[in-house]
């Protein structure tokens, strides 16, 4: 997403001809392009996506180029190569555009471009820096490529292969259920005094990407460090390694609430009914008998 750091070079390297304009200036592409290949008997499509800066720093243009590019990744949903300059590091730039990843929970591999430039030190000190700035490294893949000389791409198809096909897992009910509440008796959970959590039982609604809801007691108790426990068991269990997921919480005693107030509805219109008059009922059973008749002829 951030410019200039290699995202047309990389089409073009993979297509084996121009595609995609390349220039030192930052922010030539201002549309995202897409193009078609096939590796492997697998076809895929890609897309050179407009370089971004931080979103409060863009207008006009720019600002047309982000709103495309991110309506293109929630539309499509593509598995995300998110590219950073291997020379530059992590910038403030890569960790705000990674924040509008997450929001919308896709597959991402972080491509860190000019890796043949790096030595073996300043490698890992750029592994250390992408792991403490974008989280922990179970939630997504690194791969080190050079976009110039071709270096490193080919690594990238399996590692979306098996991407694209863990990310349509499901995991049943009973099985997330198991292994959460096994986690929970062996390591329980803390928090802070008397706000705990608990909870009743967590579900699969949707895959790719993968999205959980889980039913507890007190939504307002929540902690990120419980949110990251959660993931991080159902991660292990489901081997949903460098896939986004994506966790709802539901208050259960706001179900309870609303089916209390659905019941009372009920009671008031059997109290209404009672009080009718005798005229009343012949006219309300009259108005049954032709609603019935009218769904019959239909």
């Amino acid at each position: 997403w951030r410019p200039n750091v290699g995202k047309s070079t990389l089409i073009n390297q993979i297509m084996q001809k121009n595609l995609s304009k390349v220039s030192e200036v930052p922010g030539t592409t201002l549309d995202y392009i897409s193009s078609e290949l096939e590796i492997n008997d697998t076809r895929y499509t890609l897309y050179d996506t407009a370089g971004i800066r931080r979103k409060g720093s863009i207008h006009g243009l720019e600002k047309i180029a982000f709103d495309k590019t991110y309506g293109m990744l929630k539309y499509y949903q593509p598995i995300i190569l998110f590219m950073i300059d291997g020379a530059e590091g992590v910038t403030a730039t890569d960790r705000a555009l990674m924040k509008h990843i997450m929001d919308i929970h896709l597959p991402t591999i972080i491509v860190i471009n000019k890796i043949d430039l790096l030595n073996t030190k300043e490698k890992k000190t750029l592994l250390t820096a992408v792991e403490e700035h974008f989280g922990h490294k179970q939630r997504f893949f690194t791969l080190g490529i050079s976009a110039q000389t071709g270096y490193g791409i080919q690594k990238i198809w399996p590692i979306v292969s098996d991407l694209w096909k863990r990310s349509h897992r499901s995991m049943t009910t009973g099985q997330l259920n198991k292994v959460i509440n096994h986690a929970f008796i062996i390591k329980p959970p803390t928090f802070p005094h008397n706000k705990g959590v608990k909870v009743y039982y967590t579900t699969q609604v949707k895959t790719y990407p993968p999205v959980f809801m889980s039913f507890i007691n007190k939504k307002k108790n929540l902690t990120k460090a419980f949110e990251n426990r959660l993931d991080t068991i159902v991660r292990e269990a489901g081997d949903f390694k460098g896939i986004a997921l994506q966790f709802l919480f539901r208050d259960k005693k706001m179900d309870e609430e609303g089916y209390a107030k659905h019941m009372e509805k009920r009671k008031a219109a059997i109290r209404a009914r009672l009080k009718r008059t005798p005229t009343e009922k012949i006219e309300a059973k009259k108005k049954a008998i032709a609603r019935a008749e009218q769904k019959r002829k239909r």
